[in-house]
C-alpha cells in the first residue's frame, strides 16, 4: 500500500485539499495537528485495506483517550462517516467526488463522508489502527 502523508489544521481545511491535489500515491492519510498515530497503526491499516472490499474508499483511526462514541457495525465495521483526527482515504475516490469542500471546514470529513457513500462507496473503522488526538 502506498500513501501520502497530509497534516492539516481542522481550522484550516484547504491546507489538506491543496496537499492532497498534488499527492501521487493510491492513498491519503491525513492526520490532524495534535494528533499522533500510535506505531504499529499503519501496518494494521495495510491489513485492514489489503482485505477490504475494494468499494471502501476511507478507514478512520481509533481515537483514544476518546472515541467518537458513533454507531459502528459490529460485523462489518462500517461507519456513517470518518472523523478528522486520522483517515486513511483512497485517492481516486477523494478525487471523484471533489475532495473536501473547504465551505464546510470543520465538517468537510463529515461532508465527503456522506459525498462517498452517495457515490456507493463504504467507511470503515480500523479499531486496531490507534491515533492519539491530544487537541
Amino acid at each position: 500500500m502506498n500513501y501520502d502523508v497530509i497534516y492539516f489544521s481542522k481550522h484550516n481545511i484547504s491546507t489538506a485539499l491543496t496537499a492532497a491535489k498534488t499527492a501521487v500515491a493510491d492513498w491519503l492519510l491525513f492526520i490532524q495537528e495534535g494528533a499522533t498515530v500510535a506505531d504499529a497503526s499503519v501496518t494494521y491499516l495495510e491489513s485492514y485495506v489489503s482485505a477490504a472490499d475494494k468499494n471502501i474508499a476511507a478507514f478512520e483511526l481509533r481515537q483514544i483517550p476518546v472515541d467518537t462514541g458513533r454507531h459502528t457495525d459490529p460485523v462489518t465495521l462500517e461507519i456513517d462517516f470518518v472523523d478528522t483526527a486520522a483517515v486513511l482515504v483512497n485517492r481516486s475516490a477523494f478525487e471523484e467526488v471533489g475532495g473536501f469542500d473547504i465551505n464546510f471546514n470543520l465538517l468537510a470529513f463529515v461532508d465527503l463522508s456522506w459525498r462517498l457513500r452517495a457515490t456507493g462507496y463504504k467507511l470503515q473503522t480500523c479499531p486496531l489502527a490507534v491515533v492519539k488526538d491530544e487537541t
